[in-house]
Order: structure tokens, then C-alpha cells, then sequence
């Protein structure tokens, strides 16, 4: 049996080849069981719960899980961020993504609040809600963010950030192109392993900025590794524009253009970070 759902994340299971992207409209397989919830962010000021949408993939948990959490305004959770959830779905992980903007009733965070580093206490108070369930496996927990919410995944991986979750933070994560890399320089030492994956033509994400955080971390002996990729934009893993897009984000001018070779190759670099990070 199969239905249609209007799916804010695209599901497991469907045919067709990995990189296919599911758009608007998604095909709920039988073996892929969604659920719409709501948990605590760990941001104090947050006093409204956090919705959230959990996809368990076929089979018998308990499923390591990964949260994903979005970019500054939430657009990307129907291209790219549904791309990857059903990618890692397929790979027998439960996803859950966050939706933390509705609950500080804010329209974006481009360039204003809430901050990387405060999304990053929704994405560990998600981690610890997952915790909470017998179907997910609280040992193997990732989060994965994009833009805005590339910065929140490594602001959680941040140790001191990480030790404010009561049960502790994540076991890996995976940034895209994370923005205001500057504030990274924050952090001193990492929780868990962290992935980076940005491109040099990105106007919002400057490598020229990340890289030497990442290498400096790396020196001191986090556990960190990145990729850039030549050419790439930002966005460059969102199929919503194979012919490239300029915009005004935050006040500055970008170009968002997909780049199928740098997709590809982030699927097996992540592929690769997953068998190291999470078994």
C-alpha cells in the first residue's frame, strides 16, 4: 500500500536512484513509518515546544537517528534537507527534523535571531528527546544541519555546549556550509567528530574563514575533517537550482547553484564519516 502525503521531509524506501530528489509531493512506502511530535528545546527561552517530524525506517529498532536541522529560513526542508533525510533513511537510520523557528514566532533567522548557538539547544534538546524512545538507539545520535543550521550541528558539537544536554550531546555531526564562520572561533574543543562540507565560490559560508578554525581544532587534536569544493555555492547540494540563482541573504549577495559532482562526492564522504563515527 502506498499514499500521498504533502511531506515536509521526503521518505525511505521509495525507488529510483539515490540521487533523485523528492520534491513537494513524496510517496510514503509502507516500510517507512512517519509521525509528527514535539519536544523541549534546551534554550530556556524557549518556552513553546518544538515540532518536529520523526521517519523510522523498515525494520526492528532500535535505529541510530540523526536531527536534522534546516537553514535560516526553512525553505531547504523540502529540497535538499529531504534529499538527505531520505538518504540516510534508506540507510537504516531514523530521522527527525526540527523545526525551531515557529516557537520563537520567527520568520527567518537570516542575519538575526535565533542564533547558530541557540538552535544548537533545540538540536540537543531533540537529541535528548530521541533518548527517550525505546525504537531509537540514544547511543547513535548525529545531527546534520545546512547554512544556519550547518553552524547549529557544530555549535552542538562545541564541548561545553554539549555538557549542557542532560544526557549527553551527539556521537557525530555533519555541517553544510556553515554560516558566520567567524563565531566558530569560539570553540575550543569538540564533543564528537564533526564533518565539514563548503564550497570556495560560497558567498555566505567563506571557506577562507572555516578552514583555518577547522584546521586549528584539528591541530589540537578534535576530532575534525572538512571538504571544499571547488566552485561550489552555497546550496550546492539543492537541486532546486540547477540553473543558478542569485539572491540577497542577510544582506549579502549570493549565487546558489547545484553542483551534482559535489553531491555526489559529499554522499561518500559522509558515507565514509558515518562508517567511522557511528558503529
Amino acid at each position: 500500500m502506498r499514499r500521498q502525503v504533502l511531506a515536509k521531509i521526503s521518505l525511505g524506501c521509495s525507488a529510483g536512484a539515490v540521487f533523485a530528489m523528492v520534491m513537494m509531493w513524496a510517496s510514503l512506502d509502507a516500510c517507512a513509518a512517519s509521525e509528527s511530535v514535539t519536544f523541549a528545546s534546551l534554550d530556556k527561552a524557549v518556552t513553546e515546544p518544538i515540532a518536529a517530524d520523526l521517519v523510522l525506517p523498515s525494520g526492528k529498532g532500535p535505529f541510530p537517528a540523526w536531527v536534522l536541522i534546516h537553514g535560516c529560513n526553512g525553505k531547504d526542508v523540502r529540497s535538499n534537507v529531504a534529499f538527505w533525510g531520505n538518504w540516510l533513511v534508506k540507510r537504516g537510520y531514523a530521522t527527525l527534523t526540527i523545526f525551531y523557528l515557529p516557537p520563537r514566532h520567527a520568520s527567518d533567522a537570516c542575519g538575526k535571531p535565533p542564533t547558530h548557538k541557540e538552535v544548537s539547544l533545540d538540536a540537543l534538546g531533540a537529541a535528548t528527546y530521541l533518548r527517550s524512545r525505546s525504537d531509537i538507539d540514544g547511543t547513535r545520535i548525529g545531527a546534520m544541519g545546512w547554512s544556519h543550521g550547518g553552524g547549529a550541528a557544530w555549535w552542538a558539537s562545541d564541548k561545553s555546549q554539549s555538557a549542557i544536554a542532560p544526557k549527553g550531546g551527539f556521537r557525530a555531526a555533519v555541517a553544510f556550509y556553515p554560516g558566520g564562520c567567524a563565531q566558530y572561533g569560539d570553540i575550543k574543543a569538540l564533543a564528537n567528530p564533526v564533518l565539514l562540507l563548503e564550497g570556495d565560490a560560497d558567498d555566505l559560508s567563506k571557506s577562507v574563514e572555516c578552514e583555518p578554525i577547522a584546521k586549528r581544532l584539528a591541530d589540537d587534536g578534535n576530532p575534525i575533517s572538512w571538504h571544499i569544493y571547488h566552485g561550489a555555492t552555497h546550496e550546492f547540494d539543492n537541486q532546486l537550482f540547477t540553473r543558478p540563482y542569485h539572491t540577497v541573504l542577510a544582506g549579502i549577495s549570493t549565487m546558489y547553484a547545484y553542483d551534482p559532482g559535489a553531491t555526489e562526492d559529499a554522499a561518500k564522504r559522509i558515507d565514509a564519516f558515518l562508517g567511522q563515527a557511528m558503529h
